[in-house]
């Protein structure tokens, strides 16, 4: 299942497989929340350069949403004013540098703790095919 998603992330964002991250699963509880940050790897940080030579650049991020809460969990994008609720089995994908492979400082991002959890908050479902009915979010 794993490789199958893996597949399908890299035939979304046109990317090799084998350029991807291994998959985080998150879940956030009232309270909880991710502070505004970058996903790439600052290269003017002496700190960013062994994941650097190692990996290579971030160069972008799809969420899956295996569930949402009742209410909060935004993903917020707060240098251009995008906020994009959670909705269980959609997903989203922003870039973190632009064409030029700069890294992209309007790609900064945080989710907002949820207000309120759902009552199926511990069920998550497996993520859904990528293919047209899932809706997608390009950073511009």
């Amino acid at each position: 299942m794993i490789g199958q998603l893996n597949s399908e992330i890299a035939n979304v964002t046109m990317l090799p497989v084998e350029y991807g991250e291994g998959l985080q699963v998150l879940r956030y509880e009232v309270g909880q929340e991710y502070k505004p940050h970058f996903d790439y790897f600052d290269p003017t940080l002496s700190g960013s350069k062994q994941p650097l030579d190692e990996g290579g650049q971030r160069v972008a991020t799809m969420l899956m949403y295996l569930s949402a809460p009742e209410e909060g969990g935004e993903t917020t994008f707060p240098d251009i004013g995008l906020s994009v609720a959670p909705v269980k089995g959609n997903a989203i994908l922003f870039w973190s540098v632009l064409p030029n492979l700069q890294v992209d400082p309007l790609s900064k991002h945080r989710v907002r703790s949820p207000l309120k959890v759902a009552k199926d908050h511990d069920q998550m479902d497996s993520p859904r095919s990528l293919g047209t009915q899932s809706p997608l979010l390009g950073s511009r």
